[in-house]
């Protein structure tokens, strides 16, 4: 049976199919296009939020507790013979801050053992887990309790781009042999989920990342602050 144009009903059919694919095709890829330009667009949001952190705090006085490590758990860092960055064990360099295992994200990785370190439950009031990583100095429990002038001085929480991107911070000495403390370096990670969590509780929110129904990301950088300058005789 043909239609008056001429083509058959078989034919039309095959042509339907044919356009119905192309059309799934062209709506998969443009799906996946739009995909990775909002990861491309968050990753940068998250490192121009990392470096806006790093920023505020190299400019804070070098009394600000906001630069200073929290609890007792001061780091100090080196170098090895090569320049690589190291963390001390007692007063020598030993672990690697190059590598993932044992460097910087061990400083500042935001997920623990069922925990989070910090999540703002959805209601604008951060929740604060520090079982979640022991080498994390900030936001801490006195940051948490300062939060408005936190808040205005560093923004730890901020939501961008319809996701909520959390900054944490710890402070290494230099160097691993000496006493004093006038220089730092200040690791910073800022992570957000995605999807965006409507969750109102952190533990449900670490079991969706652990289910693989959620996904972690994150970007840090390193920063480095002199607490004070010395200045040499007939210097300036």
């Amino acid at each position: 049976m043909r239609t008056n144009s001429g083509f058959s009903l078989i034919e039309l059919l095959v042509a339907v199919l044919i356009i119905g694919i192309s059309a799934l095709a062209f709506l998969s890829f443009s799906l996946s296009g739009i995909k990775q330009r909002t990861d491309m667009q968050r990753q940068i949001t998250a490192h121009t939020m990392a470096v806006d952190v790093a920023e505020r705090l190299q400019k804070l006085s070098s009394g600000s507790s906001l630069v200073k490590p929290d609890g007792g758990l001061a780091i100090r860092v080196g170098h090895d013979a090569t320049g690589n960055l190291l963390k001390c064990v007692g007063s020598a360099p030993a672990d690697s801050l190059l590598s993932d295992a044992t460097g910087m994200t061990s400083l500042t990785k935001p997920l623990g053992v069922n925990s989070l370190y910090l999540y703002d439950q959805n209601t604008g009031t951060p929740l604060l887990t520090t079982a979640a990583n022991a080498n994390i100095h900030h936001p801490n429990a006195n940051d948490v309790a300062n939060w408005a002038s936190v808040s205005q001085t560093v923004a730890p929480i901020r939501n961008l781009g319809g996701a909520t991107y959390y900054a944490v911070w710890s402070v290494a000495y230099l160097p691993c042999t000496a006493s004093t403390e006038d220089l730092a370096k200040i690791f910073i990670t800022v992570y957000w989920i995605e999807p965006e969590p409507s969750d109102s509780s952190p533990s449900t929110v670490v079991s969706k990342i652990a289910s693989g129904e959620y996904k972690l990301k994150t970007v840090s950088v390193t920063s480095e602050k002199a607490f004070k300058i010395e200045t040499k005789a007939g210097g300036s």
